[in-house]
């Protein structure tokens, strides 16, 4: 058994802690050093405490491996400073060291408002200039509250932009992310990857995986003769594990990648159903919103489809693309993973026909069910006909897990009025059934996200009444509609609606927003965030609503944006249950902007 010591300096002050601990396979010689970073602000945090560990950590729980947990001042008393360099020493050399630092609001360590978790860290033997000149960064999460993550700041900014350049090769000196601004013939720094987000999406597939990572991929991201071009090729995965993104590029074997739906699978996997190339999105805040498929070529071979014939499984960590060509374009079909007698399959139903009519309706209510493995990617298994055609309508398990319906809930999107609000995909049987809807409900209901309550119920967030991208093309204020409770009977043959209790957080727009994004949180509780009101402006905050029903509040995010995507960390690690907001557009003056920049949730500690 050997042992050695680790101790936590904080720049400007001696020595915080130090302790021998006990530590069974310690390389035999050299001691090193971590400088460590932590960016932005953090009004309210009164003492902070750094636990050193081995490897990532993937349970909340686990005790640290190095150093004992010091509660100790988070600002210096002397200079009045914030301390957010700190330097550990006498580490042994290794390369999968993790950080985790928690700043609180009170003297005695009890009421935690940040978290910050940072892995795969290298030490090497040795200190010094190198060590210092390169620290390593991370994000503290405040806790109940969006925090968006790292940007370049002004003053490197200020210096990139002072730089003459020819290619982006001219500015790598200034920062690794540096580029030319081929307009200005100057350097700019456009993101902090792997720090934050590194590509501009807006309407982006965001996706929870099963390993605890969310990916992040697709949207609409160049805006060419008027039209949003979708980026083809790259993934982006946010790893729990060390607090980064990775990206990696992909074969992606034709699909179009903008307005797509995206589907967990298992293990590093997700589906990605439908989408168009190409988009029209335009906005006069207050006045109108254009929404359209950019339909021409579709059809024809080579041309570039810009809806997307193939539903393909796209693996994240081999970076591999498998795709399945369907006989139909479809946009905005149905999409869930459902278990069946012969297993898990991917349930794709509904959609409209595209090119889309000039006048009229082309919604399907045809459905396949498709396996998408390891194994193969085949789409051929003919499924049962919904009651009508569907499209842009929303889904949710009925019964079985988030993850995995054994039924699936599907609700608005319809083609005919006359036809049901609401029925369920029967996994076991494989069949449709219609659901009466009772209650104070608009005649039409498209989009939005169907969320899971307590007690079996759900709230459907985001819903308008218009047909955006379909049959709408130009519309004007006031289609959003207000969140909507709804209530299963105990024969689950009825859903019975009515409106959600937003009580003192109504707001001037009660909840109507068109574009939006909806999450559920590991309570059961939800968020809306972003979107355009009721008088269509964007929405920079999100609505907070209690796992029954209740609103509990509204969160304000860094910017206004809408048709952003979300996805929940998963696993047991220090950044589970947080939610990553991606993506989306944002205004900057009266142009439309997507947005490469990241937000983080983390719920509040019990």
């Amino acid at each position: 058994m050997k042992y050695r010591a680790a101790c936590l300096f904080i720049v400007g002050v001696w020595t915080a802690s130090c302790a021998e601990t006990a530590e069974p396979t310690a390389p035999t010689s050299g001691f090193g050093q971590i400088d460590l970073a932590l960016t932005g602000t953090f009004p309210g945090a009164a003492k902070l405490r750094v636990s050193v560990y081995q490897g990532a950590v993937t349970d909340a729980a686990r005790a640290a491996s190095f150093m004992p947990a010091v509660c100790e001042p988070y600002v210096d008393a002397g200079s009045g400073s914030p301390r957010n360099n700190l330097k550990i020493t006498k580490l042994a050399p290794r390369k999968d060291y993790a950080l985790l630092v928690e700043l609180y609001s009170d003297d005695a360590c009890t009421k935690l408002a940040y978290r910050a978790y940072r892995g795969g860290i290298s030490v090497a033997a040795g200190s010094g200039d190198a060590v210092s000149a390169n620290p390593y960064y991370v994000q503290p999460y405040a806790l109940g509250k969006f925090s968006g993550l790292a940007q370049a700041n002004p003053n490197l900014l200020a210096v990139a932009a002072q730089r003459a350049c020819g290619s982006d090769l001219d500015c790598r000196s200034i920062h690794p992310n540096a580029t030319c601004d081929t307009v200005k013939h100057s350097c700019t720094v456009d993101n902090l990857f792997p720090l934050n987000g590194a590509a501009r999406r807006a309407f982006p597939v965001v996706v929870a995986m099963d390993d605890g990572r969310v990916a992040i991929a697709g949207g609409l991201t160049a805006l060419i003769s008027g039209n949003w071009q979708a980026t083809v090729d790259r993934i982006e995965a946010f790893d729990p594990s060390t607090g980064l993104f990775k990206a990696n590029l992909v074969s992606n074997a034709g699909v179009a990648l903008g307005l797509s739906s995206g589907v967990s699978l298992a293990g590093n996997a997700f589906a990605l159903v439908g989408g168009a190339a190409s988009a029209k999105v335009a906005l006069t805040p207050g006045t109108a919103l254009s929404t359209a498929l950019d339909t021409k070529g579709c059809l024809g071979a080579g041309t570039g489809c810009s809806i997307s014939k193939i539903v393909a499984r796209w693996d994240v960590k081999d970076a591999v693309a498998q795709a399945y060509s369907r006989d139909e374009a479809l946009a905005f079909p149905i999409a869930a993973r459902v278990r069946t007698k012969d297993g898990d399959r991917l349930l794709v139903a509904g959609g409209a026909l595209v090119p889309l009519p000039a006048s009229g309706d082309s919604r399907k209510g045809g459905s396949v069910l498709c396996r998408m493995d390891t194994a193969a990617t085949d789409c051929s298994t003919a499924g049962p006909t919904m009651s009508t055609g569907r499209a842009r309508a929303a889904v949710a398990c009925f019964e079985g897990t988030d993850a995995i319906c054994t039924k699936v809930l599907i609700f608005g999107g319809r083609q005919k009025q006359a036809s049901a609000l609401a029925e369920v995909y029967d996994a076991t049987t494989n069949t449709f059934s219609d659901l009466t809807v009772n209650g104070a409900l608009p005649a039409k209901v498209h989009g939005g996200q169907l969320l899971p309550l307590v007690n079996g119920k759900f709230i459907l967030l985001g819903a308008t009444k218009d047909a955006l991208f379909l049959e709408d093309a130009d519309i004007k204020a006031g289609g959003g509609i207000a969140p909507l409770l709804l209530t299963p009977s105990p024969d689950g043959k009825t859903l019975v609606a009515s409106d959600a209790d937003l009580g003192a957080f109504k707001g001037t727009d009660g909840g109507r927003r068109s574009l939006a994004v909806a999450i559920s949180l590991a309570d059961h509780s939800a968020l809306l965030i972003g979107g355009l009101d009721d008088k269509l402006q964007p929405v920079a905050d999100a609505l907070w609503i209690g796992s029954d029903g209740k609103a509990l509040g509204r969160v304000d995010l860094s910017g206004a944006r809408f048709g952003g995507g979300a996805g929940r960390v998963g696993g047991k690690g220090p950044l589970a249950g947080c939610v990553l907001l991606a993506g989306g557009f944002t205004l900057q003056g009266k142009e439309l902007q997507p947005q490469n920049h990241v937000e983080v949730f983390c719920p509040a500690a019990p």
